[in-house]
């Protein structure tokens, strides 16, 4: 027997499946709570707060550095939009330094690979069609490579040779 949607429905519905968390403990003995199941909606929020900063790299006319700031970006929109931690800078450069201290820190690869594989599938999915699309002009190809890597467990994270 079927009933009719009730907006309680869609709360509940809506709470059930992406109000869960997961936290993560850290070497350093703090924590941070990480999504279990990313919303479209946050995604799309990622894409666009992603496509407006790589945006700003090359309004800022970087060479070579923009490699590494893209795919600290990326880390950083992961965290913001899909973790407990707040108060993120907004300025690019501020939130590029931020990432460089975690991982220094090595909290950064702590924190990424708590996220579920799907969920970071889906959203690196959405971040190339965005790419595919030129939304936001040529990105820096290490993207998709860097993520594919870090599934494998191959790769940690670490700035380049020579920072």
């Amino acid at each position: 027997m079927s009933k009719a949607l009730k907006v309680s429905d869609v709360q509940k519905l809506h709470r059930e499946q992406f109000g869960r968390l997961k936290r993560v403990m850290l070497h350093d003995g703090s924590y941070v709570d990480v999504h279990v199941a990313f919303k479209a909606t946050d995604m799309q929020r990622f894409v666009l707060d992603y496509a407006g900063m790589i945006s700003q790299l090359k309004e800022k006319g970087l060479g070579l550095e923009i490699v590494k700031d893209v795919t600290f970006l990326y880390y950083m929109l992961l965290i913001k939009h899909f973790s407990s931690l707040a108060n993120l800078p907004k300025d690019v450069e501020k939130l590029i330094v931020l990432c460089e201290k975690l991982v220094d820190l090595g909290l950064l690869e702590e924190i990424v690979r708590a996220f579920p594989k799907e969920e970071l599938d889906k959203l690196t999915e959405a971040v190339m069609r965005m790419e595919q699309s030129g939304e936001a002009g040529a990105m820096a190809p290490p993207l998709e490579e860097t993520m594919t890597r870090m599934e494998q467990g191959g790769e940690e994270i670490h700035k380049p040779a020579g920072d």
